[in-house]
């Protein structure tokens, strides 16, 4: 039985319709549809973990033939959890791109197109990772957690500590562009903006997962 199949064994076992998952979960009636039919070979972590909250039954439920029992909370795992390592280093990451943030030494991007470039790859770096740390706490503890989550507000402050420079970079070259070059810079702000608010949607979905996992 694939994953598809346990999905919607478990979905008719809870009497519940494929529109009434997709609404407890939190997730389109499409992606519901496209898992239970096979299409969807790889389905992301958070769309499994959201679906199997709402069926009332363990992702390991999902992935398995058979159910697989809920740990007591004292139990010992067979191999150490990955979980630490991951907070330790987004933790670094995120020093240090606070630190470049605030530096005068030359290491930040003088150039708005450079500094709004070096913005965007900051964000995809600590979303990439963020997706990474989820996979490696499924198996994780609370005190895990809370380090993970710890470690998430590290990289939300260096991203506000990024974007203030980036304000700064651009403030300081409005006086210095020629207006057909000012026009570019408007439009690219106003790009920066959009993507701004999406990627903090982003961040907050990814804190808000780790909340419901404590």
């Amino acid at each position: 039985m694939d994953i598809g199949a346990r999905i919607r064994a478990e979905r008719q076992a809870a009497r519940l319709t494929q529109e009434e998952l997709s609404r407890r979960a939190g997730i389109n009636l499409n992606v519901v549809g496209m898992l239970e039919r096979g299409v969807t070979r790889d389905p992301h972590v958070s769309n499994l973990r959201r679906i199997a909250a709402a069926l009332g039954v363990s992702v390991g439920q999902i992935l398995e033939e058979s159910p697989v029992p809920s740990p007591p909370p004292s139990r010992t795992r067979a191999h150490a959890s990955s979980v630490p390592s991951y907070a330790a280093h987004l933790e670094n990451v995120a020093a240090a791109r606070k630190e470049q943030a605030k530096s005068q030494d030359g290491s930040f991007p003088t150039s708005w197109e450079a500094a709004i470039d070096f913005e965007d790859k900051f964000s995809q770096e600590a979303l990439s990772l963020m997706n990474a740390a989820e996979i490696a706490a499924e198996d994780a503890t609370a005190e895990e957690l809370q380090s993970l989550e710890a470690a998430y507000d590290q990289l939300g402050a260096a991203r506000r500590a990024i974007g203030r420079r980036v304000g700064e970079v651009l403030d300081s070259h409005l006086g210095l562009l020629k207006e057909a070059k000012a026009g570019e810079m408007a439009r690219r702000r106003q790009e920066r903006e959009r993507a701004q608010y999406q990627r903090e949607v982003e961040f907050l979905e990814h804190q808000e997962k780790l909340h419901r996992s404590a």
